[in-house]
């Protein structure tokens, strides 16, 4: 008996990165996006700032390359830097031919913003909604060819390998039954794992779905130590995480402290300006040493109808939580949002499994190496998603075929109690050990934690399956969060996102070293391999 579920090319996740490959895929074969969410699902929507692109006659590329290998703290791969850089004007151009309406500052140019870590002015946005914008628009255009199917509440739990070929993939369906489907290649997009932490920027479920699945694999991952934490959260206790966008200091917001000291220009010469580690560490210090829940953002020295003009969304999001960003500092704290590590992949995307692919915040390019550069996250979704899908045209897609796996039995963890309990204690383990600023004892402590909540938890072998979303995704950030702990204490040095109490200062012996790691690897490994 054979598998009646087939894929020329299956995607697992539906934010910029699967869904700009699914479009460009449908225009040579069939094509299946799978999505776990119902509705705009992922990251994407909740970016705020836009897509950088140089395109100023005062700008250029090789500046924007200039900047991104500055942030990235001497880690990240400089051909990938190029590659990726290069094709950002092409990328604007081609998502506003979808229909993304960007803003103009007049007829023949884009409106743009600056941002950390920018020398100029180069974020191409759509208000304060930027990823809103392109997902929506992405989501409708992969509505309308008929190549693609959309099939929205399936969550895929693992992949089916033979002889390092990657030959389908387990998916649940929203009846909680299991579904093997035969695959000719599988591309992962299902983002980063932000959700391990106690305070991120956005409540989507960033479970780490992918990298977990390519581990299980056979997959290495690499750089998992490098956990961005956005500077500016919204502090609202008890209600839902709302980022203040970085374009808020590249408009003029300053931070200070609540006896009104600006204290920025004690960290950085580019004081609000300067790439997000140094920020979040910096307003980190002055939390810590001041014994403060948050510091703060204020914008109102601005006109208010630029304000409102320039953040509708925001402004009236903040009005909502009670907070006039026109009249009245804002309270803020760093917060988990981006993975700058991930599934270890060549320039084309191709994992070391064939035929499975891993694109956007899920792969782990080498772009951003320690420490992403603002607005470089859906430049890079939409790059690797159009690289892959000319990958997979060009070495093939044909599914081949999946004998039916025995019949296996759903493995229920009703009887581990709430998984509620279970995702505050990871989440608190990972804000309190591996945060912002980090160190030996705190690192060992995490290990043990995580230790002790995957020897609890009943093995899930060949002959069942997770019949539960919600604990697939807990056990897939667990491992993953495993394997973030174990890079983060192996990599004896600071750099970028990765600061350690015991060893403060960069190593120049780690520039370009990678820590690379796999599930059956005692420890990590560097590798100048990106």
């Amino acid at each position: 008996m054979v598998t009646d579920h087939r894929a020329s090319v299956l995607i697992v996740g539906a934010g910029a990165a699967g869904l700009t490959c699914a479009l460009q895929c449908a225009e040579f074969t069939d094509v299946t996006v799978i999505s776990k969410g119902v509705g705009p699902d992922g990251a994407t929507a909740y970016a705020q700032g836009g897509i950088a692109a140089a395109s100023l006659p005062s700008d250029s590329i090789d500046q924007h390359i200039e900047d991104t290998l500055k942030a990235g703290a001497g880690l990240n791969d400089i051909e990938a830097v190029i590659r990726i850089i290069s094709q950002a004007p092409q990328c604007v151009t081609w998502l506003s031919q979808q229909g993304v309406p960007f803003v103009k500052a007049k007829e023949d140019q884009w409106a743009l913003g600056l941002e950390g870590g920018h020398q100029h002015p180069r974020v191409v946005h759509v208000a304060d909604r930027t990823g809103w914008a392109i997902s929506q628009t992405l989501r409708d255009q992969v509505n309308a060819p008929p190549k693609i199917q959309f099939l929205e509440g399936y969550m895929a739990l693992d992949l089916i390998v033979q002889d390092q070929r990657c030959v389908g993939i387990d998916i649940l369906t929203p009846d909680h039954t299991l579904q093997p489907w035969a695959t000719g290649a599988v591309v992962l997009a299902t983002g980063g794992f932000s959700a391990a932490y106690l305070h991120a920027t956005h409540d989507h479920k960033a479970s780490g779905d992918g990298l977990a699945m390519a581990l299980r694999a056979g997959c290495a991952l690499m750089d998992l130590e490098f956990n961005q934490f956005h500077p500016t959260c919204l502090y609202c206790p008890g209600q839902p995480p709302l980022l203040l966008s970085e374009a808020l200091r590249g408009e003029g917001a300053r931070l200070r402290l609540p006896n009104g000291e600006y204290f920025m220009k004690q960290f950085d010469a580019d004081q609000e300006l300067a790439p997000r580690d140094r920020v979040a560490r910096a307003i980190d210090s002055e939390m810590k040493r001041c014994g403060l829940n948050h510091v703060l953002l204020d914008i109102s020295h601005q006109p208010a109808e630029k304000i409102q003009a320039r953040f509708p969304h925001l402004y009236k999001r903040c009005l909502e939580r009670g907070f006039d960003m026109t009249q009245e500092p804002l309270p803020v704290v760093p917060a988990a949002h981006y993975s700058c590590g991930g599934v270890h992949v060549d320039s084309n995307g191709q994992t070391e499994i064939f035929n499975l692919y891993a694109v956007g915040e899920t792969a782990c390019t080498g772009l951003h190496g320690a420490n992403r550069l603002a607005s470089n996250s859906l430049l890079e979704c939409i790059v690797t998603g159009m690289e892959v899908a000319r990958q997979i045209q060009v070495v093939g897609f044909e599914a081949g075929t999946l004998e039916a796996v025995p019949q296996r039995f759903a493995l229920s963890l009703s009887s581990m109690g709430s998984i509620e309990q279970h995702w505050h204690k990871l989440q608190s383990i990972m804000w309190n050990s591996v945060g912002i600023v980090r160190s030996d004892a705190r690192l060992i402590s995490a290990m043990e934690g995580i230790q002790v909540e995957l020897e609890r938890i009943p093995a899930v072998d060949k002959s069942s399956y997770l019949n539960s979303i919600e604990w697939a995704e807990y056990l897939n950030v667990l491992s993953v969060a495993a394997e973030s702990v174990r890079s983060a204490y192996f990599r004896r040095e600071s750099r970028g996102l990765h600061y350690t109490v015991e060893c403060p200062q960069l190593n120049p012996m780690l520039n370009g070293q990678h820590t690379l790691i796999r599930q059956d690897w005692d420890q990590p490994r560097y590798t100048d391999k990106a």
